[in-house]
């Protein structure tokens, strides 16, 4: 299993550690990865779905809605009552549709 992911820059490639990745968000036709060492996301040409499907056999990630994936190591907190997963530097919303599958294998 590799320890990296490529993904489009707009200058080229960058390779990203998997367990320095705490999320990657969709706005508005842009994906932005948020890193455990910066504040700041880093903006990706890579669209969500190219995402995932790179990230389909590493586990320790988390499509918790149309707009976010989140690593779960990285998860500090879940709010049941908001669906919100709160992360070192930021929050994801969990969708409806993926609220069950989240509690039943991640909080027991």
């Amino acid at each position: 299993m590799s320890l990296y992911i490529a993904l489009k820059v707009p200058d080229g490639y960058s390779f990203f550690k998997f367990d320095e990745i705490v999320r990657f968000e969709a706005i508005q036709k842009r994906t932005l990865v948020y890193m455990i060492y910066s504040d700041k996301p880093i903006k990706l040409l890579n669209c969500m779905t190219d995402i995932v499907n790179k990230l389909s056999s590493h586990k320790e990630f988390f499509k918790c809605h149309r707009s976010h994936i989140v690593s779960l190591v990285h998860i500090e907190k879940y709010i049941k009552k908001q669906r919100i997963l709160v992360t070192n530097n930021g929050n994801a919303s969990i969708a409806k549709v993926h609220t069950k599958r989240f509690e039943e294998s991640y909080c027991k």
